[in-house]
């Protein structure tokens, strides 16, 4: 399970400390609503399930009749890495404008260089992809892999600045530094010693709806369950 909550916004104080670092006033969270069962309905980081999946299915057929012309029989490239992104991209857009080649050549002058980099870098890119040899039952895993890939990463490069959930005024969840530690410190009850207040940093389970002193806490003395099965 993965926390909804992502800091959209950090405003900081004005005044500096002795060493120099400002500390926060206001955080402000976007919580992802989870209405699609993802901690990421929102698309803060989007992706290919964020657009619309009749593109995506085109997108996917045209690659499955494109595939023997940008790898042969044993699955090695016919071209360079470069070369097989670039008409994988082009592709791509094609659909994804509607069939509108000056905003697909726009887009390829525009991202020409961060395309080359995510084909023939071999750290964190498709390279490995492209460049290895790729058996025939591999290829309907490759298509829907390549396609949801690059469809991603044109959803995200056409996104608004106002678009992004950040702005999601009705998502945001508003915290004070200063007030929330004012409560954990004479408030927050353990729930182990039923003690109002922590002094130092307190533990939590991972929901965080229980919180004990560090001194309360027992998961250390607990025994090791031992498994007499061997």
């Amino acid at each position: 399970m993965h926390d909804p909550q992502t800091l959209a916004f950090d405003i900081k104080s004005p005044f500096k400390d002795k060493s120099g670092y400002r500390s926060s006033l206001i955080n402000i969270w976007h919580k992802d609503p989870e209405t699609d069962g993802t901690d990421d309905s929102c698309g803060w980081f989007k992706r290919a399930r964020h657009g619309d999946p009749k593109v995506l299915e085109k997108i996917e057929k045209y690659f499955y009749s494109e595939w023997k012309h940008w790898f042969d029989d044993h699955g090695w490239p016919k071209f360079s890495p470069g070369g097989i992104m670039l008409n994988m991209y082009s592709t791509v857009l094609w659909f994804f404008y509607k069939y509108d080649k000056k905003k697909s050549d726009n887009f390829l002058r525009k991202h020409t260089h961060s395309i080359l980099l995510f084909a023939e870098n071999p750290n964190d890119s498709m390279y490995t992809s492209i460049v290895n040899p790729k058996k025939e039952a591999e290829t309907d895993y490759l298509v829907k892999h390549f396609a949801s890939v690059i469809f991603g990463d044109i959803i995200r490069k056409n996104q608004k600045w106002y678009q992004h959930p950040k702005w999601h005024i009705h998502h945001w969840k508003i915290n004070v530094p200063v007030l929330r530690n004012i409560r954990r410190r004479w408030w927050d009850k353990c729930c182990v010693c039923e003690k109002r207040g922590f002094k130092n940093i307190g533990m939590s389970d991972w929901s965080g709806k229980k919180t004990w002193h560090r001194e309360c806490d027992n998961s250390a003395k607990q025994p090791i369950p031992i498994n007499d099965e061997i």
